[in-house]
């Protein structure tokens, strides 16, 4: 039902762009959709609101390691040293 939470996270993006709920939601319902590069620009989007958002961060890190793994490691590695007692970076 990933596409049809989309629509929904879509319709309220219109209305509230900035709201990290909307931005979370989103960039969810678009990973799971195969909407890889909206996804990561949502991510993206998110970050620029919300820059400590740890679960948004390593969403999208696993987006961008299909494409850039060294980018994606490096910027996990500086998330956990950052981190050490999150389990979910781990």
């Amino acid at each position: 039902r990933y596409e049809a939470a989309l629509e929904m996270y879509n319709q309220l993006y219109k209305k509230s762009p900035r709201d990290e709920r909307v931005l979370m939601g989103r960039a969810v319902a678009q990973q799971h959709s195969g909407l890889t590069e909206s996804a990561i620009r949502s991510y993206e989007e998110l970050l620029a609101v919300s820059p400590k958002n740890r679960e948004a961060t390593v969403n999208m890190m696993g987006l961008v390691s299909q494409q850039y793994p060294e980018v994606a490691l490096r910027r996990l590695i500086d998330l956990y040293r950052d981190n050490p007692q999150n389990a979910g970076i781990a």
